[in-house]
């Protein structure tokens, strides 16, 4: 199978004005942690790759056209967009998530859309404002399917609460991934498949004025292999004098059966039941039953499919009905 790409963009730049919650929180740093957490675990797909039509460190805001025109000349299997709401920019009690298609859309971004909101739903747990539809222009053209995905109210008091967590963001946005992925039938990496290794760790110390994209410039090395050997760096807001790997010995594996190399995506706790519920093998109450669960217990996550959640149980990949997990 020839490679499938996705292409995203995280909205809006850091500068642009009036995307910010009644805080000054920048749009985009919100917006931007989703799309890395669907980056990174869509990446992980056999045949998948993900591109970035925004500019990666926020502050360059790419207009529209020329995000839609690169998109395009990439031929994307689907475009998405991530981004968080507003209403009058102050603080209220509103809030909630949607995905918008352009107006009359075809069946593909229809289905699209409909793949992705669920997860979308899942992962914030907020208000679900359903899916709808609009003429932006980065979702209003012929060329593939396209969704916006708006992932709460900056100026909710409810809602901010959510996006202010880092770690909360990017599982919903490796959720999302994995919906994609299921729409488009493509399946994990093996472990081997995962693996990257390097001859040697290359290092840069940080000086006044460097960004990612200067630094991949440098060394003919691309952005994304920067971010994915220095996850603990945030891109725009570099440390003079920090150490940067180029390269970097990094085993990033994904077993079904071995515990240590399942990635967790986030932590669910029990709820809704009285008693007591299952856990599953599969993704069916009629396969074989792994253990029981009551209310309050806590399990790491290593994904989703419709209708379950995927924990990790007993050194296991095993599942639990979504209605009696909450994310946390």
């Amino acid at each position: 199978m020839s490679d499938i790409l996705f292409i995203i963009d995280a909205g809006h730049a850091i500068s642009t004005p009036g995307k910010r919650s009644p805080d000054g929180e920048r749009e985009w740093t919100f917006n931007n942690e989703i799309a890395s957490g669907f980056e990174a675990r869509m990446i992980q797909y056999k045949d998948a790759k993900v591109e970035r039509v925004d500019d990666r460190t926020g502050v360059v805001d790419v207009a529209l056209a020329e995000r839609v025109k690169k998109a395009v000349n990439l031929g994307g299997k689907a475009y998405i967009s991530f981004h968080h709401n507003a209403y009058l920019g102050v603080w209220g009690s509103h809030g909630g998530t949607e995905t918008f298609t352009k107006v009359n859309p075809n069946a593909a971004s229809l289905a699209l859309a409909n793949a992705v909101h669920p997860a979308l739903v899942k992962g914030y747990g907020l208000r679900d404002r359903g899916i709808k539809h609009t003429n932006w222009q980065v979702i209003n053209h012929h060329h593939m399917p396209a969704v916006l995905i708006e992932g709460g109210f900056m100026d909710s008091t409810t809602d901010i609460q959510v996006l202010r967590k880092k770690e909360k963001l990017r599982t919903a946005g490796a959720l999302v991934a994995d919906a994609v992925a299921k729409h488009y039938s493509l399946v994990l990496k093996t472990k081997t498949e995962l693996q990257t290794t390097q001859t040697k760790n290359r290092t840069y110390k940080i000086v006044s004025g460097d960004t990612l994209w200067s630094i991949s410039q440098k060394y003919n090395v691309p952005v994304k292999q920067l971010e994915m050997n220095n996850p603990e760096v945030i891109p725009h807001n570099l440390q003079i004098g920090a150490l940067l790997y180029i390269d970097r010995v990094a085993l990033n594996s994904m077993d079904s059966n071995d515990s240590n190399s399942i990635k967790s995506l986030g932590t669910i706790e029990i709820h809704n039941l009285d008693n007591f519920t299952y856990i599953y093998e599969k993704t069916t109450d009629k396969s074989k039953k792994m253990g029981k669960t009551m209310k309050g217990d806590k399990f790491e996550i290593s994904g989703s499919v419709e209708g379950w959640w995927e924990v990790i149980f007993n050194n296991r990949r095993s599942y639990v009905k979504e209605e009696y997990g909450k994310l946390i």
